[in-house]
């Protein structure tokens, strides 16, 4: 569950990839053309925006962080730089810097949600379990429509067996999403938590009778649920 809830939130990041450039031999292809174009407008911070995404997606971190660095002395409050700059210190596992620049653009944009969203998951990460909790909240508090805010709280919630809760904000997060198969699971997670098989055996069949997903695929779950 914690995986495909942050595969939810790197898709947050909005690259401004075309699917079919995600192929890496087209990425590196585009890469190159970026480069060249550089050396013509070094100061253009859009396309140098442009190549630093394409280092992330090639996972080409430390070429991705000197080319924010970059952006940020063209631009120092860019929030996008800023944004991406934090994600790239979080893979290279520098989490202090990682929060200093999510800090940094709320300071300036208090409502920027993917800053707010980074903030709650790094915490969660260096188990500040207090911290993430109150992150957490602050992010239903300012985006209550928000299934993934929901989810994410939940998730956070069955990490700490806390079941009832857990419950609670999966079945919001389904108000707001219910084909949402990640969600969906999340809620069985919290129904065997609170040893309510039944109940979990019925949101499984729910979810083979929408089809969003095979039956075969859900057999451990459906173990799980007839177990003593």
């Amino acid at each position: 569950m914690r995986r495909l809830l942050i595969t939810l939130f790197i898709a947050c990041l909005a690259l401004n990839v075309n699917a079919q450039e995600r192929d890496k031999a087209v990425l590196r292809d585009s890469l190159s053309v970026l480069i060249r174009t550089i050396d013509r407008q070094p100061d253009n911070v859009q396309i140098r925006l442009r190549k630093a995404s394409l280092n992330v997606l090639l996972e080409q971190y430390e070429y991705a962080l000197e080319e924010y660095d970059r952006i940020l002395k063209l631009d120092e409050e860019n929030p996008t730089a800023l944004f991406y700059r934090a994600y790239v210190h979080e893979q290279m596992h520098n989490l202090p810097l990682a929060k200093r620049d999510y800090e940094t653009i709320l300071k300036k944009y208090p409502r920027h949600f993917e800053a707010n969203l980074g903030l709650a998951l790094l915490a969660e990460k260096e188990n500040q379990i207090t911290e993430a909790y109150d992150r957490m909240n602050t992010l239903v508090q300012l985006f209550p429509d928000s299934a993934l805010v929901y989810a994410l709280r939940g998730n956070l919630e069955l990490s700490q067996t806390q079941f009832d809760a857990a419950l609670y904000d999966f079945d919001e997060a389904i108000d707001r999403d219910n084909t949402n198969v990640d969600y969906r699971l999340g809620k069985v997670e919290a129904l065997l938590g609170l040893w309510e098989k039944k109940k979990a055996k019925k949101e499984l069949d729910e979810i083979v009778s929408l089809g969003i997903i095979a039956k075969p695929q859900l057999a451990d779950y459906y173990v799980r649920c007839r177990q003593p």
